[in-house]
């Protein structure tokens, strides 16, 4: 009897816990259930960059309810400004007045913890869709009407804050250029900060010369050799491994374009596959020459001056 009087007692000046303590156990449950959906989105996500398929790319649409944020937020809300508890409502309740408000505190903590890690699953499925977007509108500006497997060039990575980047070089446009003399094409990896396509973070610019344009006084061939030429290497984004990351898949890029210019041997003015990539080493911003040239190095360039060159394998 005093334990209802004393609860009555409270609901009289709104202090009575139980209708918070029941909300709570619902609003966990919920989160529970949008952690798990989020973490599944994700879960197909990863699979997609792992399959490096662009076709898969461009039909992917996120699955994210951007509003599990907002709807926790305002169910918390509707708690914390809870209405009155009439007497009768209280009756079932089998907790003891001096540890309902414990009760309550621990569902609140448990709220917390749970709602951090909801912020931060959404916050990276978001910056990982916006990848994928900048990767379509990649397309679309290109006006791809067809579209296969090894049109682009596309690798999925993390860079040093375990956030996902990704490699894009359009092969097609590269090989379908006017000139078989000389012809330009940029690489590019994009991050999910949600820049246009006229600033990028990291581009590589490559030039082809049908004939070698480079001099080098030790020169692997003796002969003039098509050759793909760094015209350009810049990064706005310093110290997070994505010029890393482009460099150190360069060759394989320009082996899918020289796989790409085999299957079109017997056309017309096609270009002839690249044997040897060179360029010169022109820090640009703040990256000084010897970081520049020592990143180029441990990538398998070899030096002769400011120039710098490697061989395909």
């Amino acid at each position: 009897m005093k334990r209802i009087l004393d609860c009555w007692g409270r609901s009289k000046i709104d202090k009575c816990y139980m209708f918070r303590i029941k909300a709570y156990k619902e609003m966990l449950n919920l989160l529970k259930e949008y952690i798990r959906q989020i973490e599944e989105d994700r879960s197909n996500l990863r699979n997609l960059t792992k399959e490096r398929n662009i076709i898969s790319v461009l039909n992917f649409r996120a699955g994210l309810d951007k509003n599990y944020l907002k709807d926790i937020r305002e169910r918390k809300l509707d708690i914390e400004t809870y209405r009155k508890i009439d007497l009768y409502e209280i009756r079932p309740c089998k907790l003891e007045p001096d540890s309902c408000k414990l009760t309550l505190d621990s569902k609140v903590r448990v709220f917390e913890k749970l709602f951090r890690e909801l912020e931060t699953q959404v916050g990276k499925y978001q910056q990982e869709i916006s990848i994928i977007n900048r990767i379509q509108n990649y397309c679309r500006e290109r006006n791809k009407k067809v579209m296969r497997r090894d049109s682009i060039f596309l690798k999925f990575s993390r860079n040093k804050l375990d956030e996902l980047i990704v490699l894009c070089f359009d092969i097609d446009n590269f090989i379908r250029k006017k000139s078989i003399t000389t012809t330009t094409e940029s690489a590019f990896v994009f991050s999910g900060r949600g820049e246009s396509q006229t600033n990028e973070e990291t581009v590589l610019t490559i030039c082809y010369y049908r004939f070698q344009n480079s001099v080098l006084n030790n020169d692997p061939f003796n002969k003039d050799v098509p050759e793909a030429v760094i015209d350009g290497f810049s990064s706005d984004n310093k110290r997070r491994g994505h010029g890393t990351f482009l460099l150190e898949n360069l060759e394989d890029i320009i082996k899918e374009v020289n796989k790409k210019i085999i299957t079109k041997a017997n056309e017309p003015d096609i270009m002839q596959p690249i044997k040897l990539i060179t360029g010169d080493v022109s820090p640009s911003g703040d990256i000084k020459y010897d970081d520049l040239m020592k990143l180029y190095k441990k990538h398998g360039f070899s030096s002769e001056g400011s120039k710098i060159y490697r061989v395909l394998s």
